[in-house]
């Protein structure tokens, strides 16, 4: 199988690069993608950033993917669950670490 070269995809390779190239510190990696792209890739770098124990960025993401949903997606957005999976993650890894503060919504 040849290896990904920008072509055509269904979003999930490009939101999937975009997201740990944004959980690396490449913030202008979101910048092409659609908003509820944005918003799966910020949650699921938050998920990765709490992960690694990186709580301050990994808030900053979520808060940010949080903030940018409130603005309206699409019903039955796969985005959604990004952010159930995100903030579960983050919450489960910071209260392990007793330093938790929810964003507010």
């Amino acid at each position: 199988m040849p290896a990904f070269d920008g072509g055509a995809d269904d979003g999930v390779i490009t939101r999937a690069v975009a997201t740990l190239r944004y959980a690396s510190g490449d913030a202008a990696a979101l910048m092409s993608l659609s908003l509820q792209d944005r918003v799966a890739a910020l949650a699921g770098a938050a998920a990765a950033l709490a992960g690694r124990s990186e709580f301050k960025s990994a808030l900053a993401g979520y808060s940010e993917a949080v903030q940018l949903a409130s603005t309206g997606l699409p019903p039955g957005s796969s985005a959604v669950r990004s952010l159930a999976v995100g903030g579960n993650t983050w919450l489960w890894r910071s209260n392990r670490k007793k330093i938790v503060t929810l964003p507010k919504l």
